[in-house]
């Protein structure tokens, strides 16, 4: 009985050291890709400033004017940290999607997307890229941004979006996929 009971403890100690050894070289796990949905009609504004020719619901802002009509959209952005010039921090987004529909006419609408901020000293660029999306009457569509069109230089770089919207046309959902600031840092489970 004694010979088996050192056999066991024998067997339980090695297992329990390969289990170890197992634990410290397991891999980190993939850092998680964080989805984000906002709508026109709360995220946006006219860029002029007293325009009343831009209807906003909760879902969308339309274009009630005769001519074409511009949007700024400030879209939310976090940190995860207080250095900004932190590089390992700022990543791109996955993807940027801007849904937009024509309405009762056809027409091309144009939405430039920006990483930038303003830090008290003057504006900072870090990237802008250009879309447009050309819609029959009566159809929908998006215009799409991809990480190497947004590089962020710094943590707080801030996402915004300005949309030139012809007559009767609606910007919808502004969807966007961050990834996850640093693996198990914030979001992941």
């Amino acid at each position: 009985m004694q010979r088996w009971a050192d056999s066991m403890r024998s067997g339980l100690s090695a297992l329990a050291a390969t289990l170890a050894v197992a634990a410290l070289s397991a891999p980190a796990p993939a850092a998680a890709t964080i989805y984000m949905s906002t709508s026109g009609g709360g995220s946006c504004h006219a860029a002029s400033a007293g325009a009343t020719t831009v209807r906003y619901t909760n879902t969308f802002a339309e274009n009630v004017g005769t001519t074409d009509q511009y949007v700024v959209c400030a879209l939310t952005n976090w940190d995860v940290g207080q250095d900004i010039n932190d590089i390992d921090k700022a990543q791109a987004p996955v993807q940027l999607r801007v849904f937009i529909g024509s309405g009762a006419y056809a027409g091309t609408a144009t939405c430039a997307a920006q990483m930038s901020g303003w830090y008290g000293t003057g504006v900072h660029v870090a990237a802008s890229a250009s879309r447009n999306l050309v819609l029959s009457a009566g159809s929908g569509g998006s215009v799409v941004y991809y990480a190497a069109d947004l590089p962020r230089t710094w943590e707080y770089d801030t996402l915004v979006l300005n949309c030139r919207l012809p007559r009767g046309f609606k910007l919808g959902s502004i969807d966007r996929w961050e990834p996850e600031p640093r693996s198990g840092q914030a979001w992941t489970p």
